[in-house]
């Protein structure tokens, strides 16, 4: 929802146990990781430092979600993405 508020085209994979990654890639979906090498990198690894200026330090393009993490923390993450987002 964040690349369509901002204009910026993401595939977001969410497979199960609480994991999910993104690509910049102009996908509905990849089934492979030759798929995924289309990714815009650069992009990527741009977004990455600009969150980390956020407040959230991301490794790559997945994120792990466990059940210690509360709205409120969901939200704080979501909104610094937003604003890393439309810096790029």
């Amino acid at each position: 929802m964040l690349g369509k508020k901002h204009g910026i085209t993401i595939l977001c994979q969410v497979p199960p146990r609480g994991t999910f990654s993104y690509h910049f890639l102009d996908k509905p979906i990849a089934y492979n990781a030759r798929e995924l090498k289309e990714a815009d990198r650069e992009k990527q690894m741009t977004f990455i430092r600009l969150w980390a200026e956020e407040g959230t330090l991301v490794l790559g393009d997945r994120f792990y979600i466990c059940d210690a993490v509360t709205d409120k923390d969901i939200d704080w993450v979501l909104s610094g993405a937003d604003r890393a987002m439309a810096r790029l």
